[in-house]
């Protein structure tokens, strides 16, 4: 957008606005947003002449702020023809953090503008003259409402109630909600921290919690010893922290044997004693690790994690290390399993030996299945006439054998852990 503006200086060196004086000029209207090229002819007693080497600049300020800030950068200053169509140009982007935050949501404000331009070291002004600006409706951040968040939106907040305990704050823009908890309701008691020793059993040496400390309400039972599995009472059931003891080292060379001294003649007795010295103050009470058990692929290790129970500065160089049979090491691979070594597997029994069935059925007329285990497809019962005949007698006692062989395969199947085949 391109508004031009005649400048001229009257005899007097004094600048006016064509032929008419300020209050005759038209106000400027821009956009927010918009490129204003303001075109400026200069010249003495209303005609128009070229300036040599002239420079100048275009200043915008809010209407009642005449001492306050710019509100746009300083334009580009360019010229063009010469004599009576010598131009020069101011070309400024209408916008910047200030002049947004001076519209905020008004319509529009109407600002004042001033033309500023220096010929042969001489400064020259104009007279002020109103600019309106137009706040600006499209924005480039503008997004369109999706009627389906909207909707979501909706459901959202008719579901979420405030209570005594926690406040709702709704971002409507934002589409967010802040939920205020009362601190009170959600603060936490402190936890407690074990207080350790080292107690013998035998060749033994486990862990046993003889405290507790630093937490609030009620401390947890005590004392208690450091399982596989957790704590226990028992102190059978505790977990042995030493190692395994390692291979004996080789025996070294005897060293030469030393010349024998000379005797000293004997001393003069010397006098008694002095006076028994007054007793020292008592010493610093002495800082108890406080453990973690830490899983290390199959092996649990000791960590250090804190001290307690001590006087003055604990010993913070070990946090974090772990137990080893010579101190605390920082490796945990060199720390030492507190687990037991696995126990020898037992022997395999022998295996029971495939089942057989003993002798011939008769009167099967197919077979099917393996020797542990039997079955027949068919069976033919001999023919019973009302007296018994020798051979029919037989073939009842033959029959009822083979049902009976065939049930005894059955329940070796069955101890076998076995199912015969149908």
């Amino acid at each position: 957008m391109t508004h031009s503006l005649y400048t001229a200086t009257d005899r007097a060196g004094n600048p006016v606005f064509g032929s008419n004086n300020h209050s005759a000029l038209p106000p400027i209207l821009v956009t927010l947003g918009d490129t204003l090229t303001l075109s400026c002819a200069f010249g003495s007693d209303g005609v128009i002449s070229a300036l040599s080497s002239p420079s100048g600049r275009l200043v915008i300020k809010a209407s009642d702020a005449p001492d306050g800030a710019v509100l746009v950068t300083d334009p580009t200053l360019t010229s063009s023809g010469s004599g009576a169509t010598s131009r020069q140009a101011f070309s400024v982007v209408v916008d910047g953090a200030a002049l947004r935050t001076l519209l905020g949501s008004e319509p529009g404000a109407t600002l004042s503008a001033q033309v500023e331009w220096t010929v042969s070291s001489v400064i020259s002004h104009s007279a002020s003259f109103p600019l309106t600006v137009l706040n600006a409706i499209a924005r480039d951040d503008d997004t369109f409402p999706d009627s389906a968040i909207d909707a979501s939106w909706a459901w959202l907040k008719s579901r979420f109630i405030a209570g005594s305990a926690c406040s709702i704050t709704l971002d409507e823009p934002a589409k967010t909600i802040l939920f205020d908890i009362d601190a009170a309701l959600t603060t936490a008691e402190d936890g407690w921290s074990p207080v350790i020793a080292i107690v013998t059993d035998g060749a033994r040496r486990v862990i046993q919690i003889t405290s507790w400390t630093g937490g609030s309400g009620t401390a947890p039972a005590s004392p208690r010893y450091v399982g596989a599995s957790g704590l226990t009472t028992v102190l059978g059931d505790a977990v042995d922290v030493r190692g395994a003891a390692g291979a004996t080292g080789a025996t070294g060379a005897t060293g030469a044997t030393g010349a024998t001294g000379a005797t000293g003649s004997q001393g003069e007795t010397g006098p008694s004693g002095g006076a028994t010295g007054a007793t020292g103050d008592a010493g610093a009470d002495g800082w108890s690790p406080i453990f973690a058990l830490v899983a290390d692929g199959d092996r649990r290790v000791l960590q250090l994690i804190y001290w307690s129970g001590g006087t003055g500065s604990y010993p913070a160089s070990t946090i974090n290390y772990y137990l080893a049979t010579s101190g605390f090491v920082s490796d945990i691979a060199a720390a030492i399993d507190i687990r037991g070594a696995t126990g020898a597997t037992g022997a395999t029994g022998a295996a029971g030996a495939d089942g057989t069935i003993l002798g011939e059925d008769t009167g099967y007329t197919a077979w099917t299945g393996t020797a542990d285990k039997t079955s027949h497809a068919t069976y033919t019962a001999p023919t019973i006439s009302g007296s018994y005949t020798a051979a029919e007698v037989q073939a009842i006692a033959d029959g009822l054998q083979n049902v009976s062989r065939l049930i005894k395969a059955m329940l070796d199947a069955a101890l076998a852990n076995t199912i015969p085949s149908a």
